[in-house]
């Protein structure tokens, strides 16, 4: 041992030898050795919550549940240290939540599917502009309301069951077509409030008046009266209630293998304006009490992590610029054609559809 020699000849030791030994000596009393000497690094924190205030919180109202949003909020936090607090209720609740909220809003920030409810919001004053370079740069014009921005879409699709039809039932190609009486008591379709920005899109298209008399004819020829989700309506598809059913085709394609591989999708009007896209957008709650908070909820809804997962395990198309080629964007992600339209102008024609839908008795 090296403390031996140093003990043994201590009276002859000199002062540098002195100096060893009492740093030897204190070492062993600390529990170290030589080897420790060394001081170890800091240990990082384990997660980015724990470099920022944890009372930090943005509280959200959304249409969205299911375990990939709980996931996804989960993850929001752990990467920020904003912890998200979330109430999920229908798109019309959310707008009546908002406005009885008044100046001092229970909610910071508001994640919606379907662009007339956002649209309402925005209109209605109860939302406010969030300014960001990442969130203006990254979305198209077409997908941005001012004080929304769009950030997943959905193709409004008609599909069929391909095991009991070789072909599209009566060879139907277009919206417009469903309300031909060839397909009288075919037909299965959701409540109203899922069809609105189809309507919108229709009206928009055609007028109020031919949109009206295809409103009626269209529910002439359902199956049954128009109600529930978009699975209620393959659900009774598969089970023979119906022949064709209208829905978003990313409920589709998040069917189990063994029921996709029985459903054939037509995308609509792809010989003239192309298919009817559905958005699902966030936007900022006027007079909320953590507004940049909910910008950056924003902005990370928009990075290329959750957008990949919308895509993979949503079934949703990607709201961001796709690039195809180094300095260009393609602004058409789908593979089909889709209806070229800024989602915003749309907007005003969500009113009109609600009036002739519930004229029609929809």
């Amino acid at each position: 041992m090296m403390l031996y020699p140093l003990l043994v000849s201590r009276r002859k030791c000199q002062p540098l030898c002195w100096v060893v030994f009492w740093v030897v000596m204190g070492g062993l009393l600390m529990g170290t050795g030589p080897a420790d000497a060394a001081p170890k690094a800091p240990v990082a924190p384990t997660s980015a919550a724990q470099s920022v205030d944890p009372s930090s919180f943005v509280n959200v109202y959304t249409t969205e549940e299911s375990p990939l949003w709980e996931d996804l909020f989960k993850t929001f936090g752990e990467k920020t240290g904003i912890r998200i607090r979330y109430s999920v209720q229908d798109g019309a609740d959310i707008v009546k939540k908002l406005t009885e909220d008044g100046d001092i809003p229970k909610a910071d920030a508001v994640i919606i599917h379907g662009l007339p409810v956002l649209w309402q919001a925005g209109e209605s004053g109860l939302l406010q502009k969030a300014p960001s370079l990442i969130l203006e740069s990254s979305i198209p014009p077409a997908l941005q309301g001012g004080a929304w921005f769009a950030f997943a879409q959905q193709a409004h699709v008609i599909v069929y069951d391909k095991t009991k039809y070789t072909t599209p039932p009566s060879g139907v190609s277009s919206y417009e077509a469903l309300a031909s009486p060839i397909y009288q008591s075919m037909i299965c379709l959701s409540g109203a409030s899922v069809h609105q920005s189809w309507v919108a899109s229709m009206v928009q298209a055609h007028g109020e008046k031919k949109t009206l008399d295809w409103i009626k004819g269209l529910l002439g020829n359902v199956a049954r009266p128009p109600a529930g989700g978009d699975g209620d309506q393959i659900k009774d598809l598969l089970a023979g209630r119906c022949a064709l059913a209208v829905v978003g085709d990313d409920t589709v394609r998040r069917l189990p293998p063994e029921d996709q591989a029985k459903l054939d999708i037509i995308y609509p009007n792809a010989a003239d304006r192309g298919t009817h896209i559905t958005i699902t957008g966030a936007g900022v709650v006027k007079n909320a009490a953590r507004r940049a908070e909910a910008i950056k909820l924003m902005e990370f809804l928009v990075s290329r992590p959750v957008q990949d997962r919308l895509a993979n395990e949503a079934k949703q198309y990607r709201a961001v610029n796709v690039m195809q080629i180094p300095n260009q964007k393609n602004p058409n992600p789908f593979g089909f054609r889709a209806e070229a339209l800024v989602q915003a102008t749309l907007g005003p024609y969500s009113d009109q559809a609600l009036i002739l839908m519930d004229k029609a008795s929809w």
